[in-house]
């Protein structure tokens, strides 16, 4: 099984852009640097491979995880 994901964040249009191949059903967590979930959202990666976040309006430092059956990746970004 081949499986990727890439991770863009578009801090002027406040979104972080997924594109996920052969992830298959895939969450989407927005974690603070408390570790408090502030966001969460899953899609199925096979019937749509490109998904848009939100990002979070309040500046500070957060991470993102995404979990699939086939996949795990987390990252950080910070909002200024």
């Amino acid at each position: 099984m081949n499986s990727d994901a890439d991770v863009t964040y578009y801090p002027d249009e406040d979104i972080i852009e997924l594109a996920c191949g052969g992830t298959k059903e895939t969450s989407v967590y927005i974690v603070n640097s408390n570790g408090e979930e502030i966001s969460y959202d899953s899609f199925d990666a096979g019937m749509t491979p490109y998904y848009m976040v939100d990002v979070p309006q309040t500046p500070g430092t957060y991470y993102i995880i995404i979990d699939s059956p086939v996949l795990y990746v987390e990252g950080a970004f910070v909002v200024e």
